[in-house]
């Protein structure tokens, strides 16, 4: 029974993760997300850390997650229009999902590839300090919301 309520525990902070990452990406827009990553990371600038350059770089790796279910649903459909999914035996739906895998990984590669190339033609790290549109400003809401986050994580963490 231990673990089946273990079990349970951890499957509830999963879900939570999941749920709050979502209500995140759902409610923030891509701009005030990099201003929160970049004030987060600020104080990693006194050990020499570029943090424009990390903030960017985490931005545009949430920006890759949807493209990356978009390639995953457009290749499970080009496996059910060749009747792939048909297959018979483990061996068969391992090796059908492992070409499925390789053929993503270089899908996703060649996406990276044209964006580092759109990025160069940017001259993305060309100057030392980035300028921004807007600033981020904290309201009582955003105070409330974190203060609520970290009672919950809190309490998720001395549950156990």
């Amino acid at each position: 029974m231990d673990a089946l309520a273990e079990s349970a525990l951890i499957a509830a902070r999963m879900v939570g993760l999941v749920l709050w990452s979502l209500a995140v990406c759902y409610t923030t827009s891509s701009e005030q997300l990099l201003l929160a990553l970049r004030s987060v990371l600020a104080p990693l600038r006194h050990v020499g850390v570029p943090v424009d350059v990390l903030a960017c770089t985490l931005s545009f790796a949430l920006g890759f997650v949807p493209r990356l279910f978009e390639e995953c649903v457009s290749i499970k459909a080009a496996l059910d229009a060749r009747g792939g999914l048909l297959v018979r035996g483990v061996y068969q739906h391992l090796r059908l999902w492992g070409n499925a895998f390789i053929a993503l990984l270089v899908s996703m590669f060649r996406r990276a590839d044209r964006f580092a190339d759109s990025i160069d033609a940017r001259a993305f790290c060309v100057y030392d300090q980035r300028t921004y549109v807007s600033k981020l400003h904290a309201r009582r809401s955003d105070v409330l919301a974190t203060i609520a986050l970290i009672v919950l994580l809190v309490v998720l963490a001395f549950v156990h």
